[in-house]
């Protein structure tokens, strides 16, 4: 039972070691934020640029929505042209 607790919080507890990890090693070696910014510096731009950032990922979003219908429009007839031409179907 103890393993299968143990398996389930390994990875949580490790990526949480991984950014106070990293938190201490920006603060203890005054590293720039251009170079590496620090954890706690990401999180507050992003709650600064929150609506933002959702303004442009639902942008984002519809742009990929419409890559993959047009993929899809295309490249379905595409392939039953080629599927049912036995020329075509040789290269």
């Amino acid at each position: 039972m103890w393993q299968a607790i143990a398996g389930r919080s390994t990875t949580p507890l490790t990526y949480l070691a991984l950014v106070v990890g990293w938190e201490a090693f920006v603060r203890a070696f005054n590293i720039p934020g251009w170079i590496l910014p620090s954890p706690s510096a990401i999180a507050a731009t992003a709650v600064t640029w929150a609506p933002e950032l959702f303004f442009h990922s639902l942008v984002t979003l519809r742009e990929t929505l419409i890559g993959f219908v047009l993929a899809l429009v295309f490249s379905l007839p595409l392939a039953v042209v080629i599927a049912f031409t036995t020329t075509l179907r040789r290269l």
